[in-house]
């Protein structure tokens, strides 16, 4: 279905800074930057909710985890909606009506939290929630910013909710159909670099303008 306005989406996001698409949500800062404390679950006008047809898609589209909102929405495990990166850049595209004070992170902006938390080798630990990773691959979560393992969406079916946490950047690559992503596993205490074609569905983290 495509989304109107509603509770879940107001104009201009509302007067509270943490308050986004009429939703209030936790925030930590870390370092010199702020970041939202929670996946984004933000349903906005032209998001189409609803599992995405080929991969080459380009619409905005978004997923909860097996397309189920009561388990893994805001009143369930609250992992958030997961995005395709067109419906990322929409986002930060329109962010001074739909945001306004955030916007989504580069892939420079998550390599400067990655470096404060001690580098992309150790960083996946402090940064980790402290439960729900498969085989106690739990953090520590030394600031608070509460990684959670939340799984994607890529071609037609969903995985990984218990041993992955994949993030959006807003940095495209050289190859236009493909964007950076950042990515924690259960297995290890690493936070990964990578880039993936744009139509697949990871969640999304928010830092606020400096």
């Amino acid at each position: 279905m495509i989304l109107t306005h509603g509770a879940n989406s107001l104009p201009r996001g509302g007067s509270d800074p943490d308050v986004i698409g009429g939703r209030k949500y936790r925030t930590v800062t870390i370092g010199t930057q702020t970041w939202l404390a929670e996946n984004l679950d933000y349903k906005f006008d032209g998001l189409i909710i609803g599992q995405s047809p080929a991969a080459n898609n380009t619409e905005l589209r978004a997923n909860y985890y097996n397309n189920d909102e009561t388990t893994y929405g805001v009143n369930g495990l609250n992992i958030g909606l997961l995005y395709n990166w067109y419906a990322v850049k929409y986002l930060n595209d329109n962010r001074d009506t739909l945001m306004p004070g955030w916007h989504v992170p580069t892939r420079d902006e998550w390599n400067t939290l990655i470096e404060f938390a001690g580098g992309s080798d150790s960083a996946g630990k402090k940064l980790k929630s402290t439960t729900r990773w498969l085989n106690n691959g739990n953090g520590t979560d030394d600031y608070g910013f509460t990684a959670y393992p939340s799984g994607y969406y890529q071609d037609i079916s969903f995985s990984n909710v218990v041993s992955d946490a994949d993030y959006w950047t807003i940095t495209p690559t050289t190859n236009p159909n493909y964007a950076y992503y950042k990515y924690i596993l259960a297995s290890n205490d690493r936070v990964n670099d990578s880039s993936y074609i744009k139509p697949f569905q990871y969640s999304l983290r928010l830092v606020k303008d400096s």
